[in-house]
C-alpha cells in the first residue's frame, strides 16, 4: 500500500508540474471526466476496504472481551459474545463480496483511458494516471484474492495495447497469479484464519468452563496468555493496514482537490485577468 501511496502522490505532483490544475472548465474536456471517474471508483474501493477492516476490528473487540471474561472464568455474556462472533463471520463474507463488486467497477473504469481532443500535457498525465491505476487495481485484486481465498476472484486486467510496459506487466501478472493459486489455503481464508483460530480456541475454553471440567490452572493461564498475544498481534496488523489504506484514500482525494482548487482559481483569474497562458 505504501507503493500505491507514493505512486498516486507522484500523479498529484505531475498534475501540478504540468499546470493542468490551472485549466478553465471549458479546457478540461474528456480527460477531466475520465480522471474524475477513475478517481471516484478508487475512492469507492478504499471505502469498501476500510469498511471491511472495521468489521474485522469488531471481531477483534469481541475476542478481547471474551478473553477478559475467560481470564476471570466468568460465564457472564460469553454466550452472547460467541453468538456475535458467529454473526461477525457472516458479515465479513458479505463485506468481502462488496469489495469484490467495487473492485470490478474500478477495473471496468480503466477501459476508458483514451484521451481525445486535449492538450499534450493532459495526454502525458493520463498515460501516467492509467499506469498508476492498473498497478493499483492489480495489487488490490490480489488483496481481495487473499481475503476471499478463491482463485475465481483473480481479475484479468487488460492493458492498453499502446502501453510500452504491456508485456512486462502481463508477464508479471501471470507469474503472480500462478503463485497465488498455489498458495491459496484450502481450509479457510488466509487473512482470517488467525482470527478464526483464536476464536475457536476461546470458544473451546468457554465450553470447558461451561461443562465444569477440571482445569489445570497453569495450563489455562498459558492458553489465555497465548490468545492475548495473538489478538494483540492481529489488532496491530489490522491497524497498520487500515492506516495505509486511509493514506491511499487521502492522497487520492487530494488529487481531486488539486484540480478543483486550481479550477476555481483559474475561473477567478480568467474573470479578472483573462485566460491563463501556458508556457
Amino acid at each position: 500500500m505504501e507503493l500505491l501511496y507514493d505512486t498516486h502522490n507522484d500523479i498529484n505532483i505531475l498534475i501540478t508540474d504540468l499546470k493542468l490544475h490551472y485549466m478553465t472548465d471549458s479546457e478540461h474536456g474528456y480527460w477531466f471526466e475520465n480522471y474524475m471517474n477513475i478517481n471516484t471508483k478508487l475512492l469507492d474501493l478504499c471505502n469498501a476496504f476500510m469498511s471491511l477492516l472495521r468489521h474485522m476490528n469488531h471481531g477483534i473487540v469481541c475476542l478481547k472481551f471474551l478473553r477478559d471474561k475467560l481470564e476471570m472464568k466468568s460465564e457472564d455474556l460469553c454466550t452472547e459474545i460467541c453468538s456475535a462472533l458467529d454473526s461477525w463471520r457472516e458479515n465479513i463474507t458479505a463485506e468481502i463480496s462488496k469489495c469484490r463488486e467495487v473492485l470490478g467497477r474500478y477495473v471496468e473504469s480503466l477501459n476508458f483511458h483514451k484521451v481525445k481532443n486535449c492538450i499534450k500535457e493532459a495526454k502525458v498525465l493520463m498515460k501516467a494516471f492509467y499506469g498508476a491505476n492498473v498497478l493499483t487495481a492489480y495489487i488490490c485484486s490480489v488483496f481481495v484474492i487473499v481475503l476471499s481465498n478463491s482463485d475465481k476472484d483473480i481479475l484479468p486486467i487488460y492493458v492498453w495495447k499502446q502501453s510500452l510496459w504491456k508485456k512486462d506487466f502481463l508477464d508479471l501478472q501471470t507469474i503472480v497469479n500462478v503463485k497465488t493459486r498455489v498458495n491459496i489455503s484450502t481450509d479457510g481464508t488466509m487473512v482470517l484464519q488467525e482470527l478464526e483460530s483464536v476464536a475457536a480456541k476461546m470458544k473451546k475454553m468457554y465450553l470447558t468452563i461451561q461443562e465444569g471440567d477440571d482445569l489445570v490452572q497453569e495450563s489455562f493461564k498459558e492458553s489465555i496468555e497465548e490468545c492475548k498475544e495473538e489478538v494483540e498481534k492481529l489488532e496491530h496488523g489490522l491497524d497498520e493496514i487500515f492506516r495505509k489504506i486511509g493514506n491511499l484514500s487521502d492522497v487520492t482525494f487530494k488529487g481531486r482537490e488539486i484540480i478543483r482548487d486550481g479550477l476555481f482559481d483559474s475561473m477567478i483569474r480568467e474573470l479578472t485577468h483573462g485566460p491563463y497562458i501556458y508556457d
